[in-house]
């Protein structure tokens, strides 16, 4: 995890510091350059929630836990960031960024539950280990 996180902080730096310089990795157009430039250092705010979320998924894929980091997840994308990033596109006005906004809610929190649930299940199988 701390591999997958300091690699992560890498990109989220190089994301919010030179937003314009990524965007036109993927654009010329400059109607599309100039909102990627606003979207990019969101992306660079959920580069380590997305980190940390993929590898603790990993992980609890690695030792068998499927169903609940799929439940945690639906919570976190489905329940939470979906409804969030709705109500900020739509109904608060923030247009795209709303949207992003509702994504970095969402991975933020799959983060922080699928890593309390590594911690559980890792402490789980030591406790176990260190009994037999």
């Amino acid at each position: 995890m701390a591999i997958g996180t300091g690699w992560m902080c890498c990109t989220a730096v190089l994301f919010t510091v030179a937003p314009g310089t990524v965007a036109g990795l993927l654009t010329d157009e400059a109607d599309a350059l100039a909102i990627a430039v606003t979207l990019v250092p969101l992306a660079g705010l959920f580069q380590i929630p997305d980190g940390i979320q993929i590898v603790a998924g990993g992980i609890l894929r690695g030792v068998a836990d499927v169903w609940i980091p799929f439940a945690l997840n639906f919570v976190a994308f489905w329940v939470l960031s979906l409804p969030i990033g709705w109500w900020l596109t739509f109904r608060a006005d923030a247009g795209p960024r709303g949207l992003w906004w509702g994504l970095v809610a969402g991975l933020t929190v799959a983060a922080v539950l699928l890593t309390a649930r590594v911690l559980r299940k890792l402490a789980g199988d030591v406790q176990r280990t260190s009994v037999e």
